[in-house]
């Protein structure tokens, strides 16, 4: 088994590529933002925490966490948001580290972990072997962002600022999808990409090969460091 990092900005269409690998023989996306929707859902003991913290101003009247209020109050504090980031934290490496080792253990070949802020934490890139980043040009991130989201521009820049540049990290990365195109164009990539990743690992690391059990016990003590 091998892990592939995929990450990018916001709006540069990230999503799209991750769930067109999901669709692919041989590839299992592992969400860190589907993880971290789920371990705060009514409750979850995070969910719990999230409250005593924050208060039930941030929730709606069906008791779900407005996550789009809560991200503007931690998007501007850096103090609110290492205290949000303590919580879930944790009760993200559990899912996480179970969802992992179940793959490892089916024998799934390449994992795609779907990780909006990779290089931002730098937590995760220890059990990556290959970093993929999707991009786009800055103009159109912050048009998408404002259309998808329905945020005003002053917004979209605040939750930039709190991302590495694009560009930045197009530099640091293995593998660049540029989806200033159609949705099309960034599919075709895509496949053109998980053909090279699979010529590259196929084979590596079987279930219960020396070299398996070693990346096994890598994962687990890698992704200690979140908690």
């Amino acid at each position: 088994m091998r892990i592939v990092g995929l990450t990018g900005g916001i709006g540069c269409g990230k999503t799209t590529v991750s769930t067109h690998f999901e669709s692919l023989d041989g590839f299992k996306v592992v969400d860190c933002d589907k993880i971290a929707r789920e371990i705060v859902e009514p409750g979850k003991e995070a969910y719990k925490q999230i409250i005593q913290k924050f208060g039930q101003e941030i929730l709606f009247e069906n008791g779900g966490i407005n996550r789009r209020l809560l991200g503007e109050r931690v998007f501007k504090d850096k103090a609110k948001l290492k205290t949000l980031t303590g919580i879930t934290g944790p009760a993200i490496f559990k899912e996480l580290v179970k969802q992992l080792i179940y793959n490892f253990v089916i024998g799934t070949p390449i994992i795609i972990l779907d990780a909006p802020t990779l290089y931002e934490t730098k937590r995760l890139l220890n059990i990556c072997a290959a970093v993929i980043v999707v991009g786009c040009d800055e103009s159109l991130q912050i048009q998408r962002v404002m259309k998808r989201d329905r945020l005003p521009l002053r917004q979209v820049r605040e939750r930039m600022k709190n991302q590495i540049p694009t560009k930045k990290k197009a530099d640091m990365a293995d593998f660049v999808i540029w989806n200033d195109g159609s949705k099309q164009e960034a599919l075709a990539e895509t496949d053109c990409l998980a053909s090279m990743l699979k010529n590259k690992y196929n084979g590596f690391s079987r279930l219960l090969s020396g070299p398996g059990l070693l990346l096994c016990v890598g994962i687990i003590a890698s992704l200690k460091t979140l908690m």
